[in-house]
């Protein structure tokens, strides 16, 4: 029985044998033709950095908007009266040149921009750290913050 049983094993178990073979065979060529398709692809396309997109800053936005809810307000408490009732309440420096807001003689405060008219015959003339300049008729005036009581 033992020396059938090793005839058995020797028949199949070089089948089996060959099968393996051709199974590692298999995946051998498999990993080589991985390895070939690593180093002969061609590389993936480097991305692009896209520019930053800059949009232009209108400035009518800025003269329309009431950031302190004083519309309609007759008058603010806590300063003294800037040039000719005009008074000086922020300042916003930029290349371009600026935005103050200023309230006039109303009370009303509102955003200028540089150049921008800030009553008839007044326009905002240039912007500082701690001051603007008004000009009326090419004279200049300067606009300082209200002190501090």
């Amino acid at each position: 029985m033992l020396a059938k049983l090793t005839e058995t094993f020797r028949i199949h178990g070089g089948r089996a044998f060959l099968a393996l073979e051709l199974v590692v065979l298999l995946i051998l060529a498999a990993q080589i033709a991985r390895l070939v398709w690593i180093v002969a692809a061609p590389p993936p396309p480097l991305a692009v950095k896209a520019a930053p997109v800059h949009r232009t800053v209108d400035p009518k936005i800025l003269a329309s908007f009431d950031a302190f809810g004083s519309a309609g307000a007759s008058s603010r408490v806590g300063g003294a009266a800037g040039v000719e009732g005009f008074r000086l309440f922020g300042v916003r420096q930029t290349d371009d040149g600026g935005s103050a807001i200023i309230a006039g003689p109303d009370g009303v405060q509102k955003s200028y921009a540089v150049g921008e008219a800030v009553a008839d015959g007044v326009t905002l003339a240039s912007v500082a750290a701690d001051h603007v300049e008004l000009s009326r008729a090419g004279a200049r005036m300067t606009l300082s913050f209200p002190e501090r009581p």
